[in-house]
């Protein structure tokens, strides 16, 4: 199909899926999986532990495994190495947008001396080869599934192709203007970790203040960074790094997705305020191994939708809380000057209005979207519903089995059986007594 949608200029592209055929006598319209990232391939998530929800959907209707362009089987976009961070640089925010942007104008060049058109890959474009693929496919219209990115694309779906979308599923959804987030929902998510902490008697008395140990350490490294000592080997001379709090709240933000990997948030800020240890120690090789770009993600963060006064928002709720604007770091940095791509605007980066049925899948400990998030997008949407997974985090869909009859009853033209989803909370991790 042509690169981009409308301009008749030689340059093609191919799309790869998988299609797992239905075993329902009269099926529905097809099942198109959207995944996330940007970046995931919708092929290799079927391979691995939600192949069981692609299985069940098969009740319904066929079940497609799109990878989207410029990512897994559709991606014809060459990763690009650069030399890895100095270790001699102290990891604060300057030094470390200093390091990518030099990084990622090294690979644009090269990728644009590939031919590869880097305006060709944004939310836009992803959406419209929905079309080219319900075509493909023979078919008037499509159901579309998505997670977290894969839902940005099916509400950009919806804008661009209405008429040709049945049903719609988004888990942990981000709309068009929402890939840039608001640092205030990013505060309210860590009070509901503190206040679930907090009326637990086991962890009360463990972590009784959460939200003042974070800022506590938070303010401390800012004021005087941390040294943390790394060798190759145990003969090899040491290399010493200096990390202040730019660097530990980037390892925050890798805590935050799932209740698997937040369960270990408050050992390790309480282990930092007691004393710098190894909490964030990352591997010698790891610092040493250069970082590895692919086009994709970076054209559409650099594309994302983000209007000023969005930005002016972000910018005075990232200085009033803990985190900042962490949450936004990698999108907020690739939205630079490159020949040819230009951010999405207009109507497309509105909220979506529609009456197409869609299902809205919310997790109270996903620490990626939100629930306020989710609560704008379903104002636009008048045959929207929501179901409430509590405790469930970003990688929702296999946190319950319930989750799988909701999807299939929902696909399926019926009601769904559970409004509300309760999975056990986090076991927060405990440091083991002293002896």
């Amino acid at each position: 199909m042509a690169e981009k949608h409308g301009v008749n200029n030689g340059k093609t592209i191919t799309l790869s899926f998988v299609r797992f055929k239905s075993t329902n006598p009269q099926p529905g319209y097809p099942i198109v999986y959207l995944a996330g990232g940007p970046g995931g391939s919708g092929i290799d998530a079927a391979r691995g532990k939600r192949f069981p929800l692609f299985m069940a959907l098969r009740k319904v209707a066929d079940v497609i495994a799109l990878d989207q362009r410029g990512t897994g089987a559709s991606n014809a976009i060459r990763p690009c190495s650069y030399k890895p961070f100095p270790l001699e640089e102290p990891r604060t925010r300057s030094t470390t947008i200093a390091y990518f942007k030099t990084a990622e104008k090294h690979c644009v060049a090269a990728w644009q001396k590939q031919g590869i058109d880097l305006a060709a890959y944004n939310t836009r474009e992803i959406a419209l080869d929905l079309n080219t693929l319900r075509k493909a496919l023979g078919v008037k219209k499509l159901n579309l599934w998505g997670i977290s990115y894969g839902s940005t694309v099916a509400l950009g779906a919806l804008k661009l192709i209405p008429k040709h979308i049945d049903r719609v599923v988004l888990a942990s959804p981000v709309a068009t203007y929402q890939m840039v987030r608001l640092p205030e929902r990013t505060q309210a998510f860590l009070e509901r970790v503190d206040a679930l902490i907090k009326a637990s008697p086991k962890y009360a008395a463990v972590y009784p203040d959460l939200l003042g140990t974070m800022k506590t350490v938070l303010d401390s490294l800012a004021r005087k960074p941390a040294k943390v000592t790394l060798k190759d080997t145990p003969d090899a001379n040491p290399v010493t790094l200096r990390v202040g709090s730019f660097a530990v709240k980037g390892f925050t933000k890798s805590l935050l997705k799932d209740p698997s990997r937040l369960r270990s948030l408050p050992a390790d800020y309480y282990a930092l305020a007691a004393r710098f240890q190894a909490v964030w120690q990352p591997s010698y090789s790891s610092l040493t191994e250069p970082e590895v770009f692919t086009g994709m993600p970076l054209a559409v963060r650099a594309t994302s939708c983000l209007s000023p006064a969005r930005a002016k928002l972000v910018e005075r709720q990232a200085k009033r809380t803990l985190l900042g604007n962490v949450l936004n770091f990698d999108t907020m940095l690739v939205r630079i000057r490159i020949a040819n791509v230009t951010p999405l605007h207009g109507d497309f980066c509105k909220p979506v209005n529609s009456d197409v049925p869609t299902l809205i899948l919310t997790g109270t400990l996903d620490g990626r979207t939100y629930p306020a998030g989710h609560a704008e997008i379903l104002q636009g949407l008048s045959n929207g519903n929501e179901v409430v997974i509590e405790n469930a985090g970003h990688d929702l869909f296999m946190s319950s089995p319930k989750v799988t009859v909701d999807i299939v009853e929902f696909l399926n033209h019926q009601p769904v059986k559970y409004s509300t989803i309760q999975v056990p909370p986090p076991d927060f991790v405990v440091p083991a007594p002293s002896k």
